[in-house]
């Protein structure tokens, strides 16, 4: 099983607890983790990212190396050895090229065909002069019209095989991330921090944190069931402009739509996300009783902003954290904590520790 952020995770956990005697005393440790649902969620991902990635444009061939010859074979099949695979895509050069398909050459030996299909999503990605690299920062520029207004011989790109088929690709740029967890036990089963573990350590599923917007408000609208309210109370979805909101200036949030829809029942704003419904109720309700009913949910180490763009989810978290939240609706109202660690076996088959789950 491929699960290097969680590896990472364990270690962490393990020296702080144990210190550095966790190198030379042969502990055995067993995780939460399902095999089969961490395959399948760290395939989601990267192939959820290498998507994105060609949405975006391609960013084009990685080095040329001339052109092909049997007596270049050898050669060339070193070279691709020495290019590190990432997950999905492998390294490949391009040793021919016709109006309907492309031959490249593997670091194996083998010779694989990429048919035109695969090869005319490559709009070339362009950066805007003083831009950055976010997708915002780029044009794309026309569509290729054969196989050669994308590839050349000599170029060394990257391959995905996917349903029997080779598809051009690229390592992504973008990052993501991905976990699940057992609400009943709290138990991490899948956990994914980014695209490939040997391209950046830094974990996203634990480390990074984002504002999760409206995914954040079920909390506040669990908060406004605590106080009173009911799933039939009317909230106000009308324009407001708020001068003491705790942002220092005017303050005018508005729905997605750009629409309002007059008085709207609790059940029918959290459904359709309406968010002059959700700052209406957070105002109701107050902000210091809000802030102080989030951390039932765990959320009591975070900096939760005092103003009411709380309620459109302006608060920082992590993907564990706000899993690790939602997992308190899952179980019924009763909060668990997320671990991974299920099992710590020594040497000598003594459990050093296990959890009560």
């Amino acid at each position: 099983m491929r699960a290097p952020y969680v590896a990472e995770m364990v270690r962490q956990v393990l020296e702080r607890k144990y210190g550095k005697n966790i190198y030379t005393q042969g502990w055995t440790v067993t995780t939460t983790i399902d095999a089969h649902l961490q395959k399948v969620a760290r395939q989601a991902l990267e192939s959820g990212l290498l998507d994105f990635s060609r949405r975006h444009g391609y960013v084009g061939a990685i080095e040329n190396w001339g052109e092909w010859s049997d007596e270049n074979a050898a050669l060339w099949r070193t070279r691709l050895k020495a290019i590190s695979k990432h997950n999905l895509i492998v390294p490949a050069a391009v040793i021919s090229v016709d109006p309907t398909r492309a031959m490249f050459l593997l670091a194996d030996g083998r010779h694989v065909a990429v048919s035109w299909n695969h090869l005319k999503w490559a709009r070339l990605r362009i950066p805007l002069i003083g831009g950055g690299d976010s997708t915002q920062d780029v044009s794309l520029g026309a569509w290729p019209k054969k196989p050669s207004d994308v590839v050349k011989t000599g170029d060394v790109v990257w391959l995905q095989h996917q349903s029997s088929e080779w598809i051009l690709a690229q390592v992504p740029r973008v990052q993501g991330a991905l976990v699940s967890v057992n609400p009943q036990t709290g138990g991490v089963i899948a956990l994914s921090g980014g695209y490939d573990y040997s391209l950046s350590k830094f974990n996203r599923a634990a480390q990074s944190e984002r504002q999760p917007g409206s995914s954040f408000k079920p909390f506040i609208y669990s908060a406004a069931l605590a106080k009173g309210f009911t799933l039939a109370s009317v909230i106000n979805d009308a324009p407001v402009v708020l001068q003491d909101s705790g942002e220092n200036q005017l303050w005018r949030p508005r729905n997605d739509t750009l629409k309002f829809y007059g008085p709207t029942r609790l059940r029918v704003g959290l459904e359709k996300s309406r968010n002059l419904v959700s700052v209406r109720l957070l105002r109701d309700i107050t902000i210091p009783y809000a802030v102080d009913y989030l951390r039932r949910f765990g959320f009591g180490d975070i900096n939760l902003p005092h103003s009411l763009s709380l309620a459109l989810g302006s608060v920082s978290l992590s993907p564990l954290k706000l899993a690790s939240g939602y997992a308190g609706f899952a179980n019924g109202g009763f909060k668990v904590e997320t671990h991974l660690i299920k099992k710590i076996v020594n040497q000598k088959g003594t459990v050093v520790f296990k959890d009560e789950f």
